[in-house]
């Protein structure tokens, strides 16, 4: 027997941690579901905040779903709607929804759940479901099933990486040009004093290493942008937390080139299931012509190869910087699901009005992100609440 209750923002969200984590540990998700994750977010984006509600899923009066929804007003095509999505859209590696096995039968009843709401939301939207995760797949049934008008819409690609055997066997995989250039970069640090690469990993030292990666963020490009962890304070409390929680469950890997003690760049990730998820990345801009960034991921990826990971995954928008370090990609779709609201069903006209104006989509094509490019299926038409903005994933 499946049955369901709505929690709302006022429950004591520590009770659920016994129950979120025996789910987490029991399957295969992504690290923006766990308990740590969504605390993180919880505590920062939505810090203060009261709309926000949490679905609890029980299978035979086990809970068997943990499921955190956010609404938010935003404005679309000049008109007010009210949103409806998992907190963890609000950043994310991947969507993903801890609802055991992602049983569609649990589906359907945390979809029931949403339907019944009150007060009624207009569009419920997920953005980055990966096309061949077992999410999407799992969705297909229970979206058809629940007599909403939906739109399922291609979304850009990740890049993600194999990790072969050897680090020499991954060289080898890229081109010779690739390979002269990393040659030179190596060989220009070496000459500009004594350096070192730090791995930081389990609780020891975690409150130094995070100083050192904002410090790296003050001084990187990115601040004077805005889109620095530095600059936007509910990001730079996202990251803390994640990357202390991250270091009490064994899972945080943030590693650190030093020149003459001096950290110059960094690169912060999760390992979850032997696949190393590169959530953070900058230097020092001025150690920009001593190729630091370069040099610290090639050795990164040395490393993780040598820790025997299976992937690493860049979970975020294409970057270009990213088609040097691997050409594989995994695409996305994102979903909308319309509810029985005037407003849904003036969106959906006009949603289908422009895409029969700009015709049937083409090729896939790579459409690499600019530093501060949003997310989400209504990118571009969608003005989102600050603290809901990505503000440039890496």
């Amino acid at each position: 027997m499946i049955s369901v209750e709505v929690l709302p923002s006022t429950f004591p969200f520590e009770r659920l941690e016994a129950d979120w984590s025996r789910l987490y540990d029991g399957g295969r998700w992504e690290p923006s579901v766990s308990y740590g994750w969504v605390r993180a977010l919880l505590a920062n984006h939505l810090a203060g905040r009261s709309n926000w509600f949490t679905v609890l899923v029980k299978r035979s009066s086990v809970v068997a779903g943990i499921v955190p929804m956010v609404l938010s007003e935003r404005r679309l095509m000049g008109r007010r709607i009210t949103m409806l999505e998992p907190v963890q859209e609000k950043n994310n590696t991947h969507s993903d929804l801890l609802i055991a096995d992602h049983d569609p039968a649990l589906l359907a009843a945390w979809l029931q759940a949403l339907t019944d709401y009150r007060p009624a939301w207009d569009l419920l939207q997920i953005s980055r479901l990966l096309e061949e995760g077992p999410l999407n797949t799992a969705l297909a049934e229970p979206i058809r099933a629940c007599g909403r008008a939906f739109r399922l819409k291609q979304q850009q690609p990740s890049y993600f990486l194999a990790l072969p055997a050897s680090y020499d066997d991954y060289l080898r995989a890229r081109t010779g040009k690739f390979r002269s250039h990393l040659k030179r970069a190596e060989k220009k640090l070496a000459s500009s004093g004594e350096h070192d690469f730090v791995v930081v990993r389990g609780e020891n030292g975690i409150e130094a290493a995070f100083g050192d990666l904002i410090e790296i963020e003050k001084d990187s490009w990115k601040h004077a942008h805005g889109t620095a962890i530095s600059s936007v304070t509910h990001q730079s409390g996202f990251y803390r937390d994640l990357a202390e929680s991250a270091s009490k469950a064994g899972t945080l890997h943030l590693t650190f080139l030093r020149l003459d003690g001096k950290a110059v760049a960094y690169n912060l990730g999760i390992i979850e299931n032997g696949c190393y998820y590169y959530l953070k990345t900058s230097f020092r801009s001025a150690y920009a012509p001593l190729q630091v960034a370069t040099v610290g991921r090639a050795w990164l990826i040395r490393q993780l190869i040598a820790e025997g990971l299976s992937h690493l995954d860049f979970p975020a928008e294409p970057y270009e910087w990213e088609k040097q370090w691997t050409g594989d990609l995994r695409w996305h779709r994102s979903l909308v699901l319309f509810n029985r609201t005037a407003n849904a069903a003036v969106m959906r006209v006009v949603l289908r009005a422009r895409e029969l104006l700009r015709g049937s989509p083409g090729p896939r094509e790579v459409v690499h992100s600019e530093a501060r490019a949003l997310k989400g299926d209504l990118k571009g038409d969608l003005k989102r609440d600050p603290k809901g903005d990505p503000q440039g994933r890496r």
